[in-house]
């Protein structure tokens, strides 16, 4: 999952020709599908918005992909759809507030700087991810130890 937030980082920065790949390819899907996304046009009722945002879901999307790609890499059907179903969850009240305030966003949004900053701060969390996951015993707690004797938390108790 780090990795995949640094990918995403790079992606938002403009640095990630891998993740732009992945997406154009999804693209071509997307041709297909877009075309069924018309008869819910006007989205003037709840059941139409929907079918619209059901459509839309599969719309290309570098962060998506991102998540997708972590998805896979838990190697679980499970845990790979409780990720999916983690990262819809957690970006649905962004999608709200960002669809709320849609003109200051977009007017940041176009701002080099403020990708710029984005881009660090996420490259930055998964920096965090990775050295947390490869250095666990820096990260333990001694009540981690207490309540997971032979984790990697505790290497000395197994």
């Amino acid at each position: 999952m780090s990795g995949s937030l640094i990918v995403l980082g790079a992606y938002i920065a403009g640095f990630a020709p891998l993740v732009r790949t992945i997406e154009s390819a999804g693209a071509v899907l997307w041709r297909r599908i877009e075309p069924h996304s018309r008869r819910f046009l006007p989205a003037d009722s709840a059941p139409r918005a929907f079918g619209l945002g059901m459509v839309w879901g599969w719309l290309p999307c570098g962060m998506v992909y991102a998540a997708l790609v972590a998805a896979l890499a838990t190697a679980d059907p499970r845990h790979g759809a409780l990720l999916m179903l983690s990262f819809g969850l957690g970006t649905l009240p962004n999608l709200l507030a960002i669809g709320a305030s849609f003109g200051y966003v977009a007017k940041v949004a176009r701002s080099r700087a403020a990708r710029t900053a984005f881009a660090i701060l996420i490259v930055g969390i998964g920096a965090f991810g990775m050295v947390k996951a490869t250095q666990p015993v820096a990260h333990a707690s001694e009540a981690a130890c207490r309540v997971a004797p032979g984790s990697t938390f505790a290497p000395g108790l197994r």
